[in-house]
């Protein structure tokens, strides 16, 4: 009894911080660290159970739209929890079943040409005139996080960041976090749009640097690693590669308590010593690779 009991009262904990989750909009799936984190976090209590032979883990991810998964796996297969774990979820959370999200395209489509088209061009394009950055190639997951941070006050909040606050007041007239999905898939439907640019930084040092500092996370040719969290670098215009790069070292992005990722940034923008050698970087970031022989 007193371990039925205990998975009864895990249950509500686990649906309430699901519940709050959704509140703040940080409901999709946990991936890369964050992942590794919770679950690194939960093996060590619930190792064992159910009272089964054989070892098992006990995983617990927030899906998109919060819906709640839970399941014991070994090595051979998935064991799906049945109906009395469900219905005690249900119960937690209150009876409702929480249904999965599904966007739509469209709806972001008019969202993007009411609020973004203007400064960030109808294809996505930038405008470098208005600073606004090519929003193309970022990936569906990287532009949610990114508006929910500014809508949410994690970024763009520094009272020296103009750029940053400008986007925060834009994308707070979006009614919900529907909305930001619908126009995050929007924008990561559209081709890429950016182009290669001629740089005087020294191509091979950059990229000596960019592999000994950030390809391990961003991809050996800045095309990012979504099961890392890192987004694609080589999709960027030079001025905001400098500008973001800028803002991390000076503290005006990803010193957040909640922006655990921007944290990561600021210790790795440390690693670039000078000037140079971040001209270099984002020469070799934004110029033609090199056909492959």
């Amino acid at each position: 009894m007193i371990k039925i009991f205990g998975r009864i009262m895990l249950s509500a904990r686990l649906a309430v911080v699901a519940r709050a989750r959704d509140r703040k909009g940080l409901a999709p799936r946990l991936a890369g660290p964050e992942r590794s984190a919770a679950l690194d976090s939960l093996t060590p209590r619930f190792a064992g159970m159910p009272p089964k032979s054989g070892t098992f883990i006990y995983c617990c991810e927030i899906l998109i739209g919060t819906r709640m998964n839970f399941c014991f796996e070994s090595g051979r297969r998935m064991r799906i929890i049945g109906c009395w774990w469900m219905s005690v979820l249900l119960f937690a959370c209150g009876g409702k079943k929480q249904e999965v999200v599904t966007v739509n395209v469209a709806e972001g489509k008019m969202i993007y040409e009411s609020n973004c088209k203007t400064c960030h061009g109808g294809a996505g394009e930038g405008n470098g005139a208005l600073k606004a950055p090519s929003l193309t190639g970022l990936g569906e997951w990287y532009m949610f996080r990114q508006v929910l941070n500014f809508r949410n006050d994690i970024r763009g909040t520094a009272a020296t960041d103009t750029l940053g606050r400008q986007m925060a007041a834009m994308v707070k007239t979006l009614k919900d976090t529907l909305a930001v999905r619908n126009v995050a898939a929007y924008i990561a439907s559209l081709p890429d749009a950016s182009a290669a640019e001629t740089l005087t930084g020294n191509w091979k040092n950059g990229e000596n640097i960019y592999q000994s500092i950030c390809g391990s996370c961003h991809g050996a040719e800045g095309k990012g690693n979504v099961k890392l969290d890192a987004p694609r670098l080589r999709s960027l215009p030079s001025w905001y590669l400098k500008d973001q790069f800028e803002k991390f070292r000076s503290g005006q992005r990803g010193t957040h308590p909640e922006d655990k990722f921007g944290a990561q940034m600021v210790a790795m923008v440390e690693m670039v010593k000078d000037e140079q050698s971040l001209l270099d970087v984002i020469t070799y970031l934004r110029s033609e690779l090199p056909a492959a022989k």
